[in-house]
């Protein structure tokens, strides 16, 4: 289901559909691959991706499916060379794929030993550009659209959410980690600057936009 804000501040439907498919809980992600229209982008059962597009049909399908032969484990879209068009990141248990959804090609694919439990994507610290951010067994990487390592940091225990937020609002992104120990760690670089333990492991961040807020 999709929903918008009305003139009440209240949430109401645009429209629903049925995709006859079960939807991995917390694996979904909305992009705009054209730049212009949103897409909806989800895990399915059988290995298998969900694209909606509501808008500006793909070859006269509002759906579409992508197959991974892989169960995902993590899902992010965006831009990783500050383009209007988003590419769309999956992460599996031992593999991390970034994909041009119009082009239908790989933009690079990635061996993670350390496991895929959460991805995101933005800009950490001085990069220049977007990273693909990933966080496994204990650790976090991020890559570029060339598929570098950029970014590499340890963490006390297996991540389980990341988000990119400017905490001190320098016009550079901290990291802020949730990990299976209960704690919320935000990292400077790659240097922890703030921990915080809370009663469970957090499992999403939303940040606030242009604030150094976030939601978990």
């Amino acid at each position: 289901k999709y929903t918008r804000m009305s003139h009440c501040s209240a949430l109401v439907s645009a429209f629903n559909f049925n995709t006859n498919h079960t939807i991995k809980t917390r694996q979904a992600a909305v992009a705009r691959f054209d730049g212009k229209h949103p897409n909806l982008v989800a895990a399915t059962d059988g290995h298998k991706l969900l694209i909606h597009t509501p808008e500006g049909e793909h070859d006269g399908n509002k759906l579409q499916f992508l197959s991974i032969n892989r169960e995902v484990t993590g899902i992010a879209a965006g831009s990783l060379r500050d383009e209007p068009t988003d590419a769309l990141v999956v992460g599996t248990s031992t593999n991390l794929l970034a994909f041009d959804v119009p082009g239908n090609r790989d933009i690079f694919f990635k061996e993670i030993p350390d496991g895929v439990n959460a991805v995101a994507i933005g800009k950490v610290g001085a990069s220049e550009n977007p990273l693909a951010m990933v966080g496994g067994n204990c650790s976090v990487q991020g890559f570029s659209h060339m598929g570098n390592e950029d970014f590499w940091t340890v963490t006390g225990d297996d991540v389980t959410a990341l988000a990119m937020v400017d905490i001190d609002q320098d016009g550079q992104n901290e990291l802020v980690v949730g990990s299976e120990d209960n704690e919320i760690r935000i990292f400077q670089n790659e240097e922890v600057i703030s921990e915080t333990t809370e009663a469970g492991a957090v499992v999403q961040f939303a940040p606030i936009a242009a604030t150094p807020r976030f939601g978990y």
